[in-house]
Parts: structure tokens; sequence; C-alpha cells
């Protein structure tokens, strides 16, 4: 950790704001980029953003080892967006393919189906498991103690989720 960093996070702990402000500034791209790959909208992931370093702030002084700031805060960021994934299943009580319906079926441009609208098509389980396994590293075991579900559940929603965009993927090729 770069000694700055250790510096701002000592002042953080003793609650100084302009230090807040300084780790916000730092770390509000990183934490809003895993929110808004696991959430459907934009301001999902925005209240996620604000839940993230309410917490952060609130249990700063419980971090034993500073060196593990970083991977910290992104399962604080990855923990709160799967909650509200979650929250967002049990108010639907419908499909879940209903929350992912008006941010996947933007126009498709003649250039072909791109990753990104391909991860946008998947159901948001599938598309926040790929994201924490394959982007954010968090083991089988991990995903599976976050959504309170077995091991088989993260392994057959990741096996689900890359063959849905390797299919799309293909697809598209397919009719360019």
């Amino acid at each position: 950790m770069d000694a700055s960093l250790s510096l701002v996070l000592s002042r953080a702990r003793q609650g100084e704001r302009d230090a807040h402000e300084e780790l916000f500034r730092r770390y509000e791209r990183l934490v809003y980029t895993v929110a808004r790959r696991i959430l459907p909208s934009v301001e999902e992931a925005e209240e996620v953003l604000q839940d993230t370093f309410v917490e952060l702030f609130r249990s700063l002084k419980k971090l034993e080892n500073t060196e593990s700031f970083t991977p910290w805060i992104r399962r604080i960021a990855a923990r709160k967006a799967l909650d509200r994934l979650r929250r967002l299943e049990i108010r639907k009580a419908t499909d879940i393919e209903a929350i992912s319906a008006s941010s996947g079926d933007q126009n498709q441009s003649d250039n072909g189906l791109d990753l990104e609208r391909a991860l946008q098509r998947l159901r948001p389980i599938d598309r926040a498991v790929i994201w924490l396994h394959d982007v954010e590293g968090f083991t089988h075991e991990e995903i599976a103690g976050a959504f309170k579900k077995t091991v088989s559940f993260s392994k057959s929603r990741l096996a689900r989720a890359r063959r849905s965009i390797r299919e799309s993927m293909e697809g598209r090729a397919d009719h360019a």
C-alpha cells in the first residue's frame, strides 16, 4: 500500500471528514463499477455506492490489515449489491427476467453483439455470479455464501452465464 493511502486511512479512522472525502474520491469508481455490474440499473448502483461508504466509515476501525483495504472495500460493495439484488427479487415477485428486460433490449448495431450487451441480457443473478467469479475473483464458496446458497448453485449459474454469452456472441456472428 502506498504511504499516502496509509495516512488517509489513519486520518479517516480518527473521523477526519477530509480523509473520508479523499477515500470516497479514490474509490468511488471501483465501488460503482462493482455495483453496476451486479445490479440492473444506475440508480440501484448509486444507492450501493452510498451504502458501501456508509458501512466503510462505520467499520473502518475494525480493519486490522490496511494492506487489504482494496479487496475489503470490493467485498463490501459486492455484498451490498447482492443484498440489494435479493431485495429487488423479493419486491418484484415475478420472473427476474422482467428486471433485465428494460436494460437488455437496446438497439443492436449492425457491427455485432458485443460482450457488454451479452452481459446485460443475462439474468441479474447470472450476471452477478459471472462478474464476481471472473472479474472480482470470488471463489465459488464465497459466492455461495453471499447468496446463501450451495457451491453447486454458484457453479451452475456461472456455467449457464458463460453458455448464454457464448451463444449470444456466436448467434450474432452467424447472422453477420
